[in-house]
């Protein structure tokens, strides 16, 4: 298997400005971002829960805990949160109006449910947003 292309940070402007004023930019932003910025996967991204981003002081987690069910490989594994990916969480969450634990981070538009359960379909949206800002970056750039 290949090594996944990562952005450079030319590509990953190029990217987020695409994303600029598109209908669910926040939401797309933050799953483009968790993608390079906290290194996770897209199935990773999907099977977030608010729960795993906000501490009981409702303040956002400096480190993620993943379960073996949230990740490839059914192996639990950490990822640590820069203060840039945690602003971004932040100003996404402030736009949320029911911060219940147990539901997703990035949310359906038309279902308004947890991506959680729904995986294969909202995977491949969040693969589709995260190819088509990385095709079109390569294809406006001098990569």
């Amino acid at each position: 298997m290949t090594q996944a292309k990562i952005l450079s940070e030319k590509e990953l402007k190029r990217a987020l400005g695409i994303l600029m004023g598109q209908r669910h930019e926040k939401r797309n932003r933050l799953a483009l971002l968790l993608t390079h910025w906290a290194g996770m996967r897209v199935c990773e991204v999907a099977a977030l829960t608010l729960g795993d981003i906000i501490d009981v002081t409702g303040g956002i987690v400096e480190e993620i805990r993943l379960t073996g069910d949230q990740t490839k490989g059914d192996k639990g594994r950490v990822v640590y949160l820069n203060n840039k990916i945690r602003k971004e969480i932040r100003d996404y969450i402030e736009r949320r109006d029911n911060i219940d634990p147990t539901n997703a981070l990035l949310i359906s538009q038309k279902a308004r449910y947890s991506l959680r359960y729904s995986w294969p379909v909202n995977i491949g949206r969040l693969d589709t947003v995260y190819g088509s800002c990385l095709s079109i970056a390569m294809l406006i750039g001098d990569t």
